[in-house]
């Protein structure tokens, strides 16, 4: 496992093709450090992989920061789990999944555990896997 710190939050590649991101308390994601994720995002996965976002802080996103993250194409995410822990975190996660479902993303689930999601993404891989072989 690697994990890279930023100063708005971390990274953790708990396998070659599942990375969590964890941001900070307070971080608001403007459409500076939207893009600075969506570059940092493409450059860590190099092939189809799965992302969770663990909301474990509070941060919010601005709507330029939102409007960036719906305009993106993050070629390597082929699903997205966002582990959201409170009840008005779930609102933000499902807020977040509303944006990124409207330009069609697929795979894209809310999770109330990290071993929840990291069990959606495992069962993902292997069945990606299996329909490979």
């Amino acid at each position: 496992m690697k994990v890279t710190t930023f100063d708005f939050g971390f990274f953790e590649h708990v396998h070659e093709r599942i990375l969590i991101i964890v941001i900070n308390q307070g971080v608001v994601i403007d459409g500076a450090l939207s893009r600075k994720l969506i570059s940092l995002i493409d450059e860590v996965l190099e092939e189809p992989s799965v992302l969770i976002i663990d909301r474990r802080n509070d941060y919010s996103y601005s709507g330029t920061g939102m409007m960036t993250l719906k305009d993106s194409k993050l070629s390597n995410v082929a699903a997205t789990a966002i582990v959201a822990y409170p009840v008005l975190s779930e609102h933000f996660a499902d807020t977040q999944v509303n944006v990124m479902n409207t330009v069609g993303r697929s795979h894209l689930n809310v999770f109330s555990s990290l071993d929840q999601a990291m069990g959606w993404a495992n069962q993902l891989l292997e069945t990606a896997a299996d329909a490979v072989s």
